[in-house]
């Protein structure tokens, strides 16, 4: 095994990093109309050019998040909160406000990020998720931003058709996942397990659940705590760790949680957490999660959609040749391409460009618990950090701009065994990826130390805009500070107990029983060849015609000497060495129960995706071998990161998978049923890079869940006034015994409570 931090594995790692064509974020310009249909603002923030960002640069505190109010039905034995989806209010950047959906205990205040939900090891937990998006008079809200129904989706009017450019009006469907958790497929917030508001008008007219929710809330062990509007997740949690909880409805995951609906999951206590004083807590253990955002003059998000938004469509405002992009751009009429669903000119049938989706998303404003570019005004000694990367697309590479080294000591699932504890200069975090370090200020007194993002494009004039992250300034009071243990002492004494994969007789250690081939696809347009036009300081896309298209592969690579090519990357999949597959697509890969499995994901591809497998506490990162651009081997057994595990560690549930790379993965599974894997770059989640998975009953046969996720059960079916509606949770109920039990029929003892 070729050691990370060796000569070879140092190099090999910076040439994987991608060159994410966007990770600079795109212009302001790109932001400036359509984004938010009649509610974009007409004007950007200020000039937002690289001068105009540094007022905003250090100005607000560092949030420090606060834990999440539980519910009064709490137990000694099980800890229950009830947290409200609701539209607020936030402020992230300045004084402006931004509209958001956020999370909110029952009768507590809502904010964004959601509270931290704080669960105890070996205890029992009960989340019930409501939907409240619905204003004062009880009628639904609309989205804020437009949804895509060209996508599959969950489509709760059932309109679904090719290029359907309508701006859907109806309620926003909601599906929260306890991301990492190892909860059973009812309680893990399946995206076609999708729930309404509770609004007027909206029997006959929409289907209040999706297909998968019925089956989950029967099969439910609390089908009773369940109710129209609402989901219920449990679980058991066995490991501490730091692990989140964010929105995963079908087709519009990436604009659920761009609105705000993310929050940490933060597991404490049991045998695998640190008791010793040597590790930091309280006022030195501090979750931060970090995003990015553009905003608007008026202050609002703004998100971007292809055909209204993207470089050099609908520009209005003069060029400004100062900045670093030759933009705005001054007009529309340099992108020229076909709608979707327009002829094109090459005979290749109708356009397939997309309607509204976008590949990626980077935002220009980088935020730290819902702030930007804040300060965390630190005593000089150790700190625990819980770093999350919640952004839809951004890779982030974190450095402090001082040089100085941190340890880590932990991965998305739970501390580190001893051997994969390491200190480094830098860390690779892609989104939904988490990792636990300590960082040391000792003899930093009076200092400031900005956490940089080294993960960008070369615009130098961007990089101290996109480049940083965060500043900590350290104070000269000491207070309760104290020295990090070194990596010698963490490693040797008891300060970090035994790991699940370092005790004796774990089933980790086993040999795989079945392996899983995941083959990653990124696809040009089908019917678009298209190639850039410079005009006077502008530069546009338009299509090409009169070309000899002689197979479905011509034009799919640059042609130098026509300048075309298929418009890129507007397929993103997952499948077999035979091709891709769609979410819809029948499920192709079986897990078999409490074995390990191994999963290979071979990335062929040009870019690189961060790959998440539900139904699992942890999984182990094996190595990775690096790929020839035709598939042949370049390098093999290249140890994974000190996050991932070292190579030996189970402390993963997501893993970055490069570009022209395969990742091994070993996993275990000890629950049954219908789940899914999928990137977490969310643009690509919801455009089909998303797969179903089953796992099999201990006797090796295919639960009922599997067989509906793969029949016509799944198939969207016209909305029908309700016969009998689940009451309101809280409220009395009007129903018979008979019409209860018809909704909760069946009591099924699960591993969770």
């Amino acid at each position: 095994m070729i050691p990370f931090d060796s000569d070879e594995g140092k190099k090999a790692y910076d040439e994987m990093k991608a060159d994410f064509s966007g990770n600079c974020g795109q212009p302001p310009a790109v932001f400036g109309f359509g984004g938010l249909g009649a509610r974009v603002p007409e004007r950007f923030l200020e000039k937002f050019g690289p001068s105009s960002y540094g007022k905003y640069q250090w100005v607000k505190k560092l949030p420090i998040l606060e834990a999440m109010p539980k519910s009064p039905k709490s137990t000694t034995n099980k800890d229950v909160y009830e947290v409200e989806i609701v539209k607020a209010e936030a402020n992230m950047i300045g004084n402006y406000k931004q509209t958001v959906y956020a999370f909110q205990g029952k009768g507590d205040v809502p904010s964004v990020p959601g509270k931290t939900l704080e669960f105890e090891a070996d205890k029992d937990f009960e989340v019930i998720f409501t939907n409240k998006l619905v204003d004062d008079d009880g009628n639904w809200i609309e989205h804020f931003l437009r949804v895509d129904q060209d996508l599959h989706w969950a489509d709760p009017a059932c309109e679904h058709k090719k290029c359907n450019s309508d701006l859907y009006d109806g309620p926003i469907p909601i599906s929260i996942h306890m991301h990492g958790f190892n909860t059973s497929e009812e309680h893990e917030g399946h995206p076609d397990a999708w729930f309404l508001p509770d609004a007027k008008g909206i029997d006959g007219k929409y289907n209040r659940h999706g297909p998968m929710y019925d089956q989950f809330r029967q099969t439910s062990s609390v089908c009773e705590d369940w109710a129209i509007d609402s989901m219920v997740s449990i679980d058991t949690p066995r490991r501490a760790s730091t692990r989140w909880y964010h929105d995963h409805t079908v087709g519009i995951t990436r604009l659920n949680v761009f609105m705000g609906l993310v929050g940490f999951a933060i597991t404490r206590g049991g045998k695998y957490d640190s008791t010793s004083d040597r590790m930091p807590s309280g006022e030195f253990d501090v979750p931060l999660m970090i995003s990015d955002k553009t905003f608007g003059s008026d202050g609002e998000m703004l998100f971007y959609h292809w055909h209204d938004d993207l470089a050099v469509r609908n520009w209005t405002a003069p060029i400004n040749t100062n900045e670093p992009y030759p933009n705005p751009f001054s007009g529309g009429e340099n992108f020229q391409l076909p709608l979707c669903g327009e002829e094109t000119c090459n005979g290749l049938g109708p356009s397939d460009v997309p309607i509204y989706w976008s590949q990626n998303y980077f935002g220009i404003v980088q935020l730290v618990n819902g702030a930007a570019w804040p300060v965390h005004d630190v005593k000089p000694g150790c700190y625990r950090y819980r770093l999350l990367n919640a952004a839809l697309s951004r890779v982030y590479d974190l450095r402090l701009d001082n040089g100085m080294k941190f340890t880590i000591v932990g991965g998305d699932s739970g501390l580190s065994a001893k051997s994969g504890i390491h200190e480094v200069d830098s860390l690779v975090l892609s989104p939904g990826e988490r990792a636990e370090i300590l960082i040391d200020f000792t003899g930093y007194e009076g200092t400031s130390i900005i956490l940089k993002n080294d993960y960008i494009c070369n615009i130098q004039q961007y990089n101290n805009i996109i480049g940083r992250v965060m500043r900590f300034d350290v104070g000269n009071e000491y207070g309760d500070a104290q020295k990090c243990p070194t990596v010698n002492e963490l490693r040797t004494e008891d300060i970090l107990p035994l790991q699940p994969e370092e005790e004796p007789g774990s089933p980790y250690v086993s040999d795989p029983t079945k392996s899983h081939d995941v083959h990653i696809y990124v696809e040009n347009s089908k019917s678009v060849i298209a190639n850039f036009v410079p005009a006077a300081g502008l530069f546009g896309l338009q299509e090409v015609c009169g070309l000899d298209v002689i197979d479905d592969t011509s034009y799919d690579q640059n042609i130098p000497s026509a300048e075309a090519m298929r418009l890129m990357s507007l397929y993103f999949l997952m499948g077999t060495k035979e091709g891709g597959l769609a979410y819809t697509d029948p499920i192709n890969n079986y897990a078999e129960l409490k074995s390990v499995q191994e999963w290979i994901i071979i990335n062929n591809s040009n870019s690189d995706h961060p790959i998440h497998i539900h139904a699992l506490d942890n999984f182990r990162v094996v190595k990775r071998d690096i790929l020839y651009l035709d598939g042949s081997t370049k390098l093999a057994d290249l140890a994974p990161l000190p996050h991932e595990g070292s190579g030996s560690g189970w402390t993963k549930d997501t893993v970055f998978s490069y570009k022209q790379t395969i990742t091994y993965v070993h996993t275990y599974h000890d629950l049954p049923g219908s789940f899914i894997y999928h990137c977490h770059i969310l643009g690509h989640e919801d455009r089909d890079m998303m797969r179903p998975f089953c796992i099999l009953n201990a006797d090796g046969s295919i639960p009922d869940s599997c067989k509906l996720k793969d029949g016509a059960g799944m198939k969207c079916s016209k909305p029908k006034k309700e016969k009998m509606t689940l009451r309101p949770a809280g409220k009395k109920s009007s129903k018979s015994k008979k019409e209860k039990m018809a909704l909760c029929p069946k009591k099924r003892k699960t591993r969770n409570l």
